[in-house]
């Protein structure tokens, strides 16, 4: 398998789940022939397997038993972090409020000192000095700013 490039990103709280900036940038990047992973068509599986319909996940719910929801989140975050490190070529975040699924997924990624790529409006001045030494990490205002930086980077052109 290539490798390929990890949209990670709040989900919880947004109205469309962060659907929308991930099928956009999916869609660019894949026209540039990039392999892309986008973790909420993967979790639509895990969901089925636990019979439990994605909206109550995210809600505070009494539905879903504590321990069915903790199954279901840990079999998440291990797929998500199997992803990043064996499959990864870089990582593309998008931080609009805080999230510690976002925060564990960067942590992790910068720690196996694979390239991370940020996109936020959110004053992140102490993230240059606090992260992993030796790690490449960028953080851009918005996603032409990125994209931009991806075609110099890594050449990426329309494919034809």
């Amino acid at each position: 398998m290539s490798k390929e490039v990890y949209l990670a990103g709040t989900i919880t709280n947004l109205k469309d789940r962060g659907r929308t900036w991930r099928q956009n940038m999916q869609n660019w990047l894949e026209e540039r022939g990039e392999v892309v992973f986008s973790p909420p068509d993967r979790e639509l599986e895990l969901f089925t397997k636990y019979d439990i319909p994605p909206s109550v996940l995210y809600c505070d719910s009494n539905k879903v038993s504590p321990s069915v929801k903790g199954q279901l989140l840990g079999d998440i975050l291990d797929f998500d972090l199997d992803r990043i490190e064996y499959y990864s070529k870089y990582c593309i975040f998008y931080i609009t409020e805080c999230s510690w699924g976002t925060a564990g997924e960067l942590t992790y990624a910068l720690r196996l000192r694979i390239p991370v790529y940020i996109v936020t409006k959110q004053r992140l001045r102490s993230f240059a000095a606090a992260r992993p030494k030796g790690t490449q990490a960028r953080i851009f205002q918005n996603f032409d700013q990125l994209k931009n930086f991806l075609k110099y980077t890594y050449g990426l052109k329309v494919r034809k």
